[in-house]
This record gives structure tokens, C-alpha cells and sequence, in this order.
């Protein structure tokens, strides 16, 4: 279980604390979402709004918690987004696949009905039938890809903090 430090209004390093510590202190307003956080190993911390798990009092979306943690607007991209958004991404797509693999039954099956070359339909309905499961891998490997980059980035950040310390 790691130990985490926080440093309180005046600079002072408080702590170990453990895990569910924080929540409790996070949760009595001790520690606010811009509250410097560290792990027990000695890098630079984050901001606790990074930390999911820690639930704040009296924290509303105009509070310093908006300011702290990722935004969309964030016009320095000095926060990423998109691991926050890769889920919705991911759905939207399986959701968007299901609906061409329908769309191209349906016309495969018009196509069907039609005398003069009833073959179309029969090669419609097998090519998206095929595709579909194939589009929704390429699309999974891009997207997981893009996490990997997206952790790599924070990997390197950390590192280099941590030898900027020394």
C-alpha cells in the first residue's frame, strides 16, 4: 500500500497518509482538488482532482476542481483529455459499426428482390458481414495506440521530473 504526502496552504509536508486516509481527509475539506499530492517514492505530485478515487466537500464544476483537473478547453494542452474520452470514443464507434453493418443487410437484402443481378445483394450482405468485425479491431488497436502514447507522454513527464528534482 503506498504512502502519500499532501502540502497543506503554508508549504508544509503532511503526512504519510494511506489511500483511505485521503478519501477522509479529502472528504472534511482538508484537502482541496489543487492539494499537491505525493507517492510515497518521492516525485513531484499532481494536483489531488487527478486522483479519481477522493471525493471533495463543497466542490461544485466552478470551483478550483474545473481549474485542476483536465479540461476540453485547455487551449496549452498542458492537460490530455483523451484517456478521459477513449471509452466514448470506443462506444460511439462499436454503436456507428452496428449501424453500417445494418444499413448494408437491409440494402443487401433490397438488392436481393432485384431480377437482374440478385448477386449484388448476396456480396453485400457477406462483404459487411466480414468487415465488421474486422473495422471494429483497426478501430480497438487505434485507440489503444493512442492510450499508449498518451502514457508514454506521462511516463517521460514523471521521469523527467524526477531526475529535474536532483
Amino acid at each position: 500500500m503506498a504512502d502519500y504526502f499532501y502540502t497543506d496552504a503554508d508549504g508544509n509536508r503532511k503526512g504519510p497518509f494511506n489511500k483511505e486516509q485521503l478519501k477522509e481527509l479529502a472528504a472534511n475539506g482538508i484537502i482541496t482538488p489543487t492539494t499537491q499530492l505525493v507517492a510515497r517514492d518521492g516525485l513531484k505530485g499532481r494536483a489531488s482532482a487527478w486522483y479519481p478515487d477522493l471525493k471533495f466537500s463543497n466542490v461544485s464544476d466552478h470551483t478550483e476542481y474545473a481549474q485542476a483537473s483536465p479540461g476540453f478547453f485547455d487551449i496549452g494542452f498542458t492537460r490530455f483529455v483523451m484517456n478521459f474520452y477513449i471509452p466514448y470514443i470506443w462506444v460511439f464507434t462499436i454503436v456507428a459499426g452496428c449501424l453500417g453493418w445494418a444499413f448494408s443487410i437491409i440494402m443487401g437484402l433490397n438488392q436481393l428482390g432485384i431480377e437482374k443481378e440478385p448477386w449484388y445483394g448476396i456480396v453485400t450482405i457477406v462483404v459487411a458481414t466480414i468487415a465488421l468485425p474486422f473495422s471494429l479491431l483497426f478501430s480497438r488497436m487505434v485507440l489503444e495506440i493512442v492510450i499508449v502514447m498518451f502514457r508514454i507522454e506521462t511516463h517521460l513527464r514523471t521521469i523527467h521530473e524526477h531526475y529535474e528534482k536532483k
